[in-house]
């Protein structure tokens, strides 16, 4: 692995602690030493949403500014709210590493000297890699984390199996799909991100992502089963099982904030 081979994607939007930017370049930082570098870094600022406050909206802007002058990454500025579906995408279009590290501007990676990176990259690197995409955990791996809940009485075939994961990589086979931390292929962003990311979205402009690839990863699995599944989405969280946490949300809670604004 080399450090041209990655591109952090960290989309941004206002949160409770702005004008500060103290948490987007804590978590980035920690994503540096997860990698042992600086790799290329965009950092996606979406325009405030249409329930923002103009207190908020100011304290935003002022953000961005700050976030500018410091030089941390390449900055990215909305002039209309896209939302998260709208960010990723447009990203998908400007993209041309073979590796994605998405990492949203409030989350930490707790344990970055236990990731192998070098040896992730050069897996999802390889073109018949069956390693696409790769999540971290927030709360620790266990079987009923990897394997969420799939509602459908009439199937038959496992829903979640054991797959060991090549060249001794420390990871699990998950048959989800999340837009937390994680490392993804351009292929997999170029394809199946890119297919099922739906425009219609809720307030808060995450919906149509998380919720729709989850969904459409569930559904292949329900028609194709588990393994045929898995082995065209190549999901995995990464860690062993019995692992603790390797990621957390650094300061308040953006999403309670949010909640608490947006329209009922």
């Amino acid at each position: 692995m080399t450090l041209d081979d990655v591109h952090i994607f960290c989309p941004t939007s206002p949160a409770p602690w702005h004008p500060s930017i103290d948490i987007t370049r804590k978590a980035l930082e920690s994503v540096f030493e997860m990698l042992g570098g600086r790799p290329t870094v965009s950092i996606w600022c979406d325009f405030p949403a249409p329930w923002v406050t103009r207190k908020d909206a100011a304290a935003y802007w002022d953000y961005v500014t700050t976030l500018t002058r410091a030089r941390i990454g390449s900055v990215q500025v909305k002039a209309v709210w896209v939302g998260l579906v709208g960010l990723v995408r447009e990203f998908i279009t400007d993209n041309e590493h073979p590796v994605v590290i998405n990492w949203q501007h409030d989350w930490e990676c707790l344990q970055p000297e236990l990731v192998d990176a070098a040896a992730l990259v050069a897996e999802m690197c390889r073109p018949s890699s069956p390693v696409q995409y790769v999540r971290f955990h927030r709360r620790g791996l266990s079987i009923a984390s990897a394997a969420t809940y799939v509602k459908d009485s009439l199937v038959e075939a496992p829903l979640w199996e054991p797959i060991q994961a090549p060249h001794g990589l420390p990871l699990v086979p998950s048959n989800g799909w999340g837009d937390s931390p994680h490392f993804a292929t351009r292929r997999h962003y170029h394809t199946l991100v890119r297919d099922h990311a739906s425009s219609h979205t809720d307030a808060s402009g995450r919906r149509g992502l998380e919720s729709r690839l989850g969904q459409a990863y569930k559904h292949a699995i329900r028609e194709d089963g588990f393994r045929a599944a898995h082995l065209r989405w190549g999901s995995w969280f990464y860690g062993s099982l019995g692992d603790g946490p390797y990621v957390a949300h650094l300061g308040r809670a953006a999403t309670k904030w949010r909640k608490k604004r947006m329209p009922a």
